[in-house]
């Protein structure tokens, strides 16, 4: 069979029509169902985020960056929650009714004013107990759309938990400031009874709280750190750097003598 030169140009045409479309459909596939990326950390920690690269850094030791764009969605949690995460976990759990001290420097990077109906950066997570239904974190850092920035903490009775509570708002910011680092240092007591929060950012006693603070349960609760959202458009950024945790304020505090107004026996150290 004799083949012309037209013949040629024709049968060339149609392969590289179907070249581009196999490569089109390699290059969706490829971006579509990326190998998820996971970073080195302290082994008392876990991290839950979607794999995605930039989504979680750590620039420094004990320095994390934690960054969420839309669809950016936990990998265990993919195919049944929609809501938007990059956060690190406790892997332990804390003593129902002790004091837990925790301190860290935030930094909003990107992202304000937020458009997302709610966004958690930083949180104290109950472990359920069998039949609980869904409950929100005890304690949490929550901003609002736009700028407003709370502390909040939620409480109940019942066990097993059947009704999410509604949030307790102890500290509002109505505009906190991308760029701005902000110091907090946290004295929280978990107990649905007579717990406790004291808070101070930059130094400044913010929140003396008594009363009710979490759920009844058996394994107490863990914290958390990063971001955590309804799903919303565009881009969030948080840094976290100089985290600390401890049963006392010796242990997360370098000089007690900057907090105002400390609870009672909060300068005791365990030796």
């Amino acid at each position: 069979m004799r083949v012309t030169n037209r013949t040629r140009k024709v049968l060339g045409a149609l392969f590289a029509c179907v070249q581009g479309v196999s490569d089109a459909q390699a290059g969706v596939a490829s971006r579509a169902s990326p190998k998820p990326i996971f970073i080195q950390i302290p082994p008392q920690w876990s991290q839950e985020h979607s794999g995605r690269a930039g989504t979680f850094l750590r620039p420094a030791p004990n320095s994390y960056v934690f960054r969420v764009r839309s669809g950016d969605v936990w990998l265990r949690e993919a195919p049944t929650n929609p809501t938007e995460r990059s956060e690190i976990s406790q892997r332990s759990r804390w003593p129902i009714g002790s004091d837990i001290w925790f301190a860290f420097d935030m930094k909003i990077l990107s992202g304000l004013p937020s458009q997302a109906a709610w966004v958690v950066v930083g949180q104290l997570h109950q472990t359920s107990n069998l039949g609980d239904g869904r409950g929100s974190p005890p304690w949490a850092q929550v901003i609002y759309p736009g700028r407003r920035f709370t502390v909040q903490i939620r409480h109940s009775a019942e066990m097993p938990l059947r009704h999410n509570p509604k949030p307790v708002i102890l500290f509002t910011d109505p505009s906190i400031s991308r760029g701005r680092g902000y110091s907090f240092v946290y004295r929280l007591r978990y107990d649905p009874v007579q717990g406790a929060l004291d808070t101070w950012r930059n130094s400044r006693k913010i929140v003396t709280y008594r009363g009710p603070l979490g759920y009844p349960g058996i394994v107490g609760p863990y914290l958390k750190f990063g971001i955590y959202r309804a799903p919303a458009a565009g881009e969030l950024a948080v840094s976290f750097a100089r985290i600390r945790t401890g049963m006392n304020a010796c242990e997360v505090v370098n000089n007690l003598g900057r907090l105002p107004d400390l609870p009672e026996h909060a300068a005791d150290c365990r030796r």
